[in-house]
């Protein structure tokens, strides 16, 4: 009975069911909305492109362009009042377009981390999702099944690069569009087909004799899907989403996306019933069984279905929202315990970092460090007293800039946990416009009210209604005196007609006397009246402008009376003034001061020209002026040289300006003779550069301890800075007691470099062991021996000075100094030189004090290496041979000189660090254990710490921290390997090996034989040993004679 009651309540349900679905209404796809301008000459225009064959989004129908996208291309375009044109084709071509620029954009691409390399990508306008189609019979269930089958897409399309980076690229098959795919899989040449959603299910309606299904997959994710341009193309883009965001503002967007995306979704079973109404008469005749059995797998399958459609609906309102976060122009940011976990598109603009660098990082990261506790604070209270807040922040953008926005913040919760969503609005543009409105306000009233002229705003009853503190200034009264004047009633009605003309809608004008009305004050102005204007064009009143002239007309009044001043200036100023006809050059007029420049008597010189009286020093002088006159009409301080009465030249500065004269145009020449002031000038330059020459040897001295480049600094600014053509310098041989040449600068020949003297010998003998500066004005009256073979005639000297260099008393050489055909040299020239020489000889006692150090440092350097051999007899006389060798080696390898030094005393100390090694284990007479080698090895490193800290050794530690590194790095103690090895260090090792060979040892006391030697080096080059290095060394042995030729 039980079992029949539940059957009969079964069928029951199953029948209220079926007609409760059979009468749910059915939504049909409405027309779409178009948004095709016509086309307007002068306009932009867009060339947009689109695939010919990816319902519904883009698509051909009769010829013309349909689907989402290109509705939503026509809509931008309407909404930017711009031409678009639509450009279709196969979508290879399409995006070969657009990488040629024959298009601007695409409508329609799916975004993917490799198309992003070439392309940038507008606000997304749809988000994709993907099925999976496979055909009815299949037991394939998802993505999870498709290893080993093959899956057909789209060539070019973002599933093809899906499927690649999820290491299925060899299952994949490529087809031109989706119904040549889903052709394919119904023919059952391949097992699935990973196609667009919307669009497989657009074609399956169209052709259901195919027999496919479609499976809802998890995997891949929805994709971004939206315009698309020329990587860098940003003015189109900045275009695109402009236009988008006004297609949104005015709902257009929705209903286009609305009406698209739902035309092609898979319909419930209460649709297939309202479409087919005698399904459901014939539903009521069945009998109970076979209706109970029908109606239950029919139960079964709509519950299916039904799951699905609502999945579906579940996922396109996800979408929907997704889409609309994604595309608002706020920044949208949802942040957990201080991190962010979500964010928009929008937020890459405002912030400059893209999405997943935000995601990486912290409120503190981003926010301005003065406005952090204010976000703090705000995140405090939205969490944990659960109530919104809105604030003002600043905020420091990927680049660094500073960028204010305002965050409308609420409680939410994400992924279980308690978070903030922040909806965040720029605010920088707002904000610098509203500063500029400020600050273009306070210019205008700086202005206004700084102004040196008065100005004042009046209505049409001449009542004052605004005015600036000059105005008030100019009436000698006060801003607040002056606010509602009616100046219909002032005292003085001559400034009436101006006024009243502007509120005629003319401008006025009044220049002369006013009596003020409030101080009684008279005063000359200058006033101008303008109509004011409202926004409608009407006169509501004037605006005036006016400026107190009583100085001007009391400067003009002086300037009358400064005339008969001016004639007796003109008489007697010290410069000359002269008045010349333009004409014919003839002087018209003259002053005193001529006379007093050019020695020449007005009567001399009245009606003659200047070139008559010759008072041009060159010609070139007189049409330089001449031209530089005729272009700009005048000439301010031309120094040209002037011949004065007498014939002596001068120099003088002009400045010439044309006038015109009674109708004449004439030319007005101030004349100043500056001879005296150029020769002071020529002095103070000369002993600026002689102050600059000494600077530059001391720096030279101070800086360097190579005496040949001080002495050649020395000698060089000599003969530049005096009259000085050659120089040298000679040096003092403390043992010898003799000159020899040490620098020299100006010679013909180089016999000065061979001259040597003893003291008292030639002059420069005679000026070191008098110690007495040395000169000779007539050289050619003196026998040739003085100058110790240098040839006088050769060389043409005809002057010689000698100067001693003293430290101390104690002279280090001489300093001489030869002319040719050049002036005596004066005073201050000598005066310099012996500044120079004072520095020179520093420099020589510089030298040897740094010489006797050096001797002292290596010969310390060289006790340290004896004392290392009496320590370890074994190797007693090693240092010596083998440093001569390394030396001489790194030598003839291009090493510079100033770096062998540092080469001897590092292999002088290569064994220094053996002094940190015990004397059980160093002077041990048997083999060493494994424990005692470790010891051993760690005689670099006891070189390195030792010597690291001494500054004029640290550029000897290349030999004794890395003598025992070999080439393929299997030495110690770094385990260098081939050129990371120094030179001096790779060098050191191959002749150490010949010396350790050839030398007796209590352990070997027979020595190798010079070719075995040779032989073992050249064996182990490449692997031990620089290659290069072995065979410059043989070479060097053969030479030498220690290695038979051919050895």
């Amino acid at each position: 009975m039980r079992r029949r009651v539940w059957q009969l309540a079964v069928l029951l349900g199953m029948l209220v069911s079926v007609l409760a679905l059979s009468n749910l209404p059915v939504r049909e796809a409405q027309a779409g909305w178009q948004t095709t301008p016509t086309p307007t000459s002068g306009r932009r225009t867009l060339r947009i492109g689109g695939d010919w064959n990816y319902p519904p989004y883009s698509y051909t129908t009769n010829d013309q362009p349909q689907g989402l996208d290109m509705e939503m291309a026509r809509a931008v375009g309407q909404a930017l009042n711009v031409n678009v044109e639509i450009w279709q084709g196969p979508w290879k071509d399409v995006r070969r377009w657009l990488e040629e620029g024959s298009i601007d954009a695409v409508a329609g691409m799916a975004y993917s981390e490799e198309r992003e390399k070439i392309y940038d990508f507008s606000t997304p306008y749809a988000y994709l999702s993907f099925d999976l189609f496979v055909p009815q019979s299949s037991d394939l269930n998802g993505m999870e099944d498709l290893r080993d089958k093959s899956v057909v897409v789209q060539r070019g399309g973002v599933m093809e690069e899906y499927l690649v980076r999820s290491g299925l690229a060899e299952q994949v098959i490529l087809v031109e569009n989706a119904p040549d795919a889903l052709t394919l899989l119904a023919a059952g040449r391949y097992d699935a087909a990973l196609l667009n959603e919307a669009q497989g299910h657009y074609f399956l309606q169209k052709n259901p004799d195919w027999r496919l299904k479609a499976l809802a997959v998890d995997s891949p994710q929805t994709v971004r899907y939206g315009f698309a341009v020329r990587e860098g193309n940003q003015d189109v883009l900045n275009l695109l989403n402009q236009g988008l965001n006004l297609v949104k503002r005015e709902g257009i967007y929705d209903r286009i996306l609305e009406n698209w995306t739902q035309l092609y979704q898979p319909r419930t079973f209460g649709q297939v019933l309202r479409a087919w109404p005698y399904l459901r008469i014939t539903l009521f005749g069945v009998g109970g069984l076979l209706l109970f059995t029908a109606l239950s797998l029919m139960w079964v399958v709509t519950l299916r279905r039904e799951v699905r459609a609502r999945t579906q609906a579940l996922r396109q309102s996800e979408e929907k929202y997704r889409l609309l976060v994604e595309t608002a122009s706020e920044a949208v940011l949802v942040s957990t315990e201080g991190q962010l976990v979500f964010a928009n598109a929008a937020s890459e603009q405002i912030s400059g970092y893209s999405v997943d660098e935000l995601l990486r990082l912290r409120f503190d990261q981003i926010a301005h460090p003065e406005d952090f506790a204010i976000i703090q604070k705000t995140v405090f209270e939205v969490v944990q007293e659960q109530k919104k807040a809105m604030e003002t922040v600043r905020i420091i953008t990927r680049d660094g800039d500073v960028r204010c926005v305002y965050i409308q913040a609420a409680p939410i919760e994400w992924q279980g946990q308690p978070s903030v969503l922040g909806l965040v609005t720029d605010l920088t543009e707002r904000v610098q416009m509203e500063e500029k409105l400020r600050d273009s306000e306070r210019r205008y009233r700086t202005i206004f009210q700084k102004t040196p002229v008065g100005i004042y705003q009046y209505d049409r009853d001449l009542h004052i209604t605004q005015l600036n503190q000059r105005f008030a200034e100019i009436l000698h009264s006060k801003v607040d005196r002056l606010i509602g004047l009616d100046m219909s009633q002032l005292k003085d009605q001559r400034i009436q007609p101006a006024l009243r003309a502007a509120l005629e809608g003319r401008e006025g004008f009044y220049e002369g006397v006013y009596q003020t009305t409030q101080s009684g004050v008279q005063i000359f102005v200058w006033m101008r009246t303008a109509p004011y204007l409202n926004d409608q064009g009407e006169v509501v009143g004037g605006i005036g402008m006016v400026e107190d002239i009583s100085a001007r007309v009391k400067a003009e009044q002086a300037l009358r009376d400064s005339e008969e001043k001016f004639s007796k200036a003109f008489r007697t100023t010290p410069d000359s003034i002269s008045i010349n006809r333009m004409s014919d050059g003839a002087f018209l007029e003259v002053n005193d001061g001529f006379t007093r420049v050019t020695g020449y008597e007005p009567q001399e010189a009245l009606g003659k020209s200047v070139m008559d009286l010759g008072l041009w020093g060159t010609p070139e002088d007189e049409r330089l002026l001449t031209r530089r006159l005729m272009e700009s009409g005048e000439v301010l301080d031309f120094e040209a040289s002037m011949r004065v009465k007498g014939g002596a030249l001068r120099i003088g500065q002009v400045s010439s300006r044309t006038v015109e004269l009674n109708g004449e145009l004439c030319i007005l020449t101030i004349l100043r003779d500056v001879t005296e002031q150029k020769r002071t000038q020529a002095r103070l330059q000369q002993q600026y550069q002689q102050i600059a020459a000494l600077r530059d040897v001391d720096l030279t001295i101070t800086a360097r301890i190579d005496l040949q480049e001080v002495l050649r600094t020395v000698l060089e600014h000599i003969t530049l800075q005096t009259h000085a053509e050659a120089a040298d310098i000679l040096l003092m041989n403390p043992e010898t007691q003799r000159l020899t040449y040490a620098a020299g600068r100006g010679f013909f020949t180089n016999s000065v470099q061979r001259v040597g003297y003893a003291l008292g010998e030639g002059y420069a003998g005679l000026a070191a062991q008098n110690q007495h500066t040395l000169v000779i004005t007539r050289l050619a009256e003196v026998p040739q021996s003085f100058f110790g073979g240098i040839d006088l005639t050769v060389e043409g000297f005809t002057g010689y000075l000698a100067f001693p260099l003293l430290v101390e008393g104690q002279v280090q050489g001489v300093l001489e100094v030869y002319q040719r055909a050049t002036p005596d040299l004066e005073l201050e020239h000598v005066n310099f030189i012996e500044s120079m020489v004072n520095q020179a000889a520093i420099a020589i006692d510089n030298a040897a004090l740094f010489r006797k150090l050096t001797q002292a440092y290596d010969a310390t350097i060289a006790g340290w290496a004896r004392a290392l051999e009496l320590r370890d007899y074994e190797t007693e006389g090693h240092s010596e041979r083998v440093t001569e060798w390394v030396v001489e080696l790194a030598r003839r390898m291009g090493m510079k000189e100033e770096n062998l030094a540092h080469v001897r005393r590092g292999a002088l100390l290569h064994d220094i660090g053996k002094m940190g090694i015990p004397d059980q284990v160093l002077l041990k007479p048997g083999p060493l254990t494994d424990e005692e080698w470790v010891i051993m090895r760690q005689h670099p490193v006891h070189a390195y710490y030792m010597l690291a800290d001494i500054e004029f050794l640290r550029p000897a530690l290349d030999i004794p921290y890395a003598h025992h590194e070999r080439w393929d790095g299997s030495g110690y103690p770094r385990g260098l390997r081939g050129e990371e090895i120094p030179l001096a260090a790779r060098i050191f090792a191959v002749v150490d090996v010949w010396d350790a060979l050839h030398s007796s040892r209590p352990y070997r006391p027979q020595p190798w034989e010079p070719e075995r030697i040779a032989a073992y080096l050249r064996e182990e080059a490449g692997r031990l040993f620089d290659p290069q290095v072995v065979e410059n060394f043989l070479a060097y042995l053969r030479e030498q004679g220690e290695l038979p030729s051919g050895g």
